[in-house]
């Protein structure tokens, strides 16, 4: 089954209705340039998080930046409200330590846009992160950014629910960083946080496939990989709440979602022609939310008949500050 078909089933569950992004007419860019851009952004984040100056990091951020923090109510919806947050995490008064350990960085599929994903040590703390970027007016900026705290499997019951999703949605302006998400591709993430099945179909066959768990160093590269990780049981997730935008040109959606962590033993692989029967039964009885989390996921679009998959998938366990 291919991807697309993964989106026209959202479609049947109620999630189309909207528009698709629109894009602007660019000339088709180079996926290494943006890959190089995306790099250059990271390290000069890196650089002013040693320094302890957040302030200098303005540079860096398009004005309607989204990001998301470590803790429950940590969302910003601009970059003036992500500085603040910055300023109240961060001791400017000192310099800090800053280890990257799994630094990745992709291009977008027509050269304005990437992302990335870093397992990070800041003073001895684990965290993860993803980040996506894009050409905005003519400037390469950070438009999306979530940053979670990486804990031990021993730690995750401590994981409290995330706040309250906010209403947003992209500007509208010539000059925004983002514009609408795809309703369906929104819908998508709730197909791939419910099915295993499903989450492999829309990763595709490519290698740079991802995910990143809710501990350190819980990354998975390619979808090989993945499969082979998911075959026995996988994590599945009850999708709650998302909000959503495009990069400007079209390339990527990014999702947060706000979800319930779910456990049982249907994580592995089944017939696909039975599954459609599964879902019409009820969940079994060892089929329960075990915990609160944070999905971000980041889907593209490459063209063709694939239509749109999923890249990365980042899955938070939201803790208490």
């Amino acid at each position: 089954m291919q991807r697309v078909v993964v989106v026209a089933l959202a479609c049947a569950l109620g999630g189309c209705g909207g528009a698709p992004a629109t894009a602007p007419e660019l000339p088709r860019g180079s996926a290494k340039e943006a890959k190089k851009e995306m790099r250059g952004l990271v390290d000069e984040c890196y650089r002013v998080l040693k320094d302890g100056s957040p302030t200098e990091v303005m540079g860096l951020l398009a004005p309607d930046l989204f990001f998301v923090g470590p803790g429950p109510a940590d969302v910003g919806l601009d970059r003036a409200a992500t500085m603040e947050l910055a300023g109240a995490l961060i001791d400017a008064r000192k310099k800090h330590k800053l280890k990257s350990f799994g630094l990745e960085v992709f291009g977008g599929p027509d050269g304005h846009s990437a992302y990335a994903i870093d397992q990070l040590e800041y003073d001895g703390v684990a965290f993860a992160v993803t980040a996506v970027a894009a050409e905005v007016d003519g400037l390469w900026s950070l438009t999306a950014i979530e940053v979670a705290r990486a804990i031990s499997s021993k730690r995750l019951d401590t994981a409290v629910a995330p706040g309250e999703l906010p209403r947003w949605r992209p500007s509208g302006d010539a000059k925004a960083a983002h514009t609408d998400a795809p309703k369906d591709v929104v819908a998508a993430l709730g197909l791939a946080g419910d099915s295993v099945d499903d989450r492999l179909t829309q990763y595709g066959d490519g290698p740079d496939a991802a995910f990143v768990g809710p501990s350190p160093d819980e990354v998975i590269l390619g979808r090989k990989a993945l499969g082979k990780k998911w075959k026995k049981r996988a994590p599945r997730w009850a999708v709650d709440a998302t909000v959503a935008g495009a990069s400007p040109d079209g390339g990527l959606v990014w999702v947060v979602a706000n979800a319930d962590r779910v456990d049982d033993d249907g994580g592995g692989k089944r017939d696909r022609g039975d599954r459609d029967d599964e879902r019409e039964r009820e969940r079994p009885d060892d089929a329960r939310p075990t915990a609160p989390r944070r999905l971000f996921a980041i889907y593209r679009d490459d063209g063709g008949e694939g239509g749109w998959g999923l890249a990365v998938l980042h899955e938070a366990a939201v803790v208490a500050r």
